[in-house]
């Protein structure tokens, strides 16, 4: 059921609908989608071969799209189909595929992580320059052992049914533990006073390129995601690979050795403690880490190999043409 903040935002009448003057059916995004095939820069392109076409009013449209429930508020006394589809797993944790406001009893069709409807594959974000990946795990000249990038989350449950899902608290817990024996740097904005922070990457021009300075200095990264979630693996994972990191990674429920064999990084849900993780991290030897960089290498270049982020991106927006089909009745041509 959606929460009950809905019913100080719903409007009271619905605006008439006009036609979008296309055969194809109007969908109107209620946000940006930034990082997703439905942002402003993309979503031309990526309904270009479908059944769909993106509007610019509500009016104009047979469905209405967001990344949060409370960007649909406005619009829950509409005609129109509503639907949450979000690439972030904090955004919406239900694994339902259809929800009802409690208020108006509308219909919500839901598309997110948690509940399979968004990542088809592992591969989405993967992207790694087997040069730079070359050059990098050959550097045994690194002192530093680890690093987290990231910014502080207070500890909170984040439920998938009866599942906590949520990652921030063990990661951030994981990065502190090491840093306490002195041999983890952490960067990241918000964290509490007392813990010591290296700097705020996040704040200069271009993060990506700053992060990739960083990482090449470590030996090993944390690279958890916030969330477990299917097919939910994110950049931290092959940014910290192609940099020569070993990543520390909660494989459990992400769908990552399903495309990368176990031998490539440290997986941290593998582990009875986390004081067993953090021994066989510092007392793994240049060789060792070496052997693990060897493996993702291997994975790496076989996965070039494969079709990637176009076409599973295609994927993913052949699936929200299906759901909206679905949703309204109709089969498509």
């Amino acid at each position: 059921m959606i929460p009950s903040f809905f019913d100080k935002l719903r409007k009271r009448a619905s605006p008439p609908t006009v036609s979008n003057k296309s055969n194809k059916t109007g969908v109107f995004f209620a946000d940006p989608m930034d990082y997703t095939p439905f942002s402003k820069e993309k979503r031309e392109t990526s309904l270009e071969t479908t059944q769909l076409i993106s509007v610019d009013s509500p009016a104009e449209s047979e469905v209405i799209v967001a990344r949060k429930f409370g960007n649909l508020a406005p619009f829950l006394a509409t005609e129109q189909e509503l639907f949450v589809w979000t690439h972030e797993p904090a955004f919406c944790t239900t694994n339902a595929k259809v929800v009802t406001d409690t208020g108006t009893g509308r219909r919500i069709s839901i598309m997110n992580a948690i509940n399979g409807e968004i990542y088809v594959s592992p591969l989405y974000y993967y992207h790694v320059n087997l040069d730079k990946m070359t050059k990098y795990r050959a550097d045994n000249s690194r002192r530093k052992t680890c690093s987290f990038l990231g910014t502080y989350r207070q500890h909170f449950d984040r439920y998938s049914g009866d599942e906590n899902i949520d990652l921030c608290n063990f990661r951030q817990n994981l990065a502190l533990s090491i840093q306490k024996i002195g041999h983890c740097d952490i960067f990241g904005k918000g964290w509490p006073d007392g813990i010591k922070i290296v700097e705020n990457s996040r704040s200069v021009a271009n993060y990506a390129s700053r992060k990739s300075e960083i990482l090449r200095d470590y030996k090993f990264n944390i690279a958890i995601e916030n969330t477990s979630a299917t097919n939910y693996v994110t950049e931290k994972f092959w940014q910290a690979l192609e940099m020569g990191c070993v990543p520390i990674y909660f494989a459990k429920g992400s769908g990552i050795t399903s495309v990368v064999s176990e031998s490539s990084f440290i997986d941290a849900s593998s582990y009875k403690s986390m004081g067993d993780l953090i021994e066989v991290m510092l007392s793994m030897t240049d060789a060792e880490r070496s052997r693990i960089l060897a493996s993702a290498y291997e994975d790496c270049a076989k996965l070039d190999m494969r079709p990637k982020k176009p076409t599973i991106a295609s994927a993913m927006v052949e699936r929200f043409e299906q759901r909206v089909f679905e949703a309204l009745g109709r089969v498509r041509n």
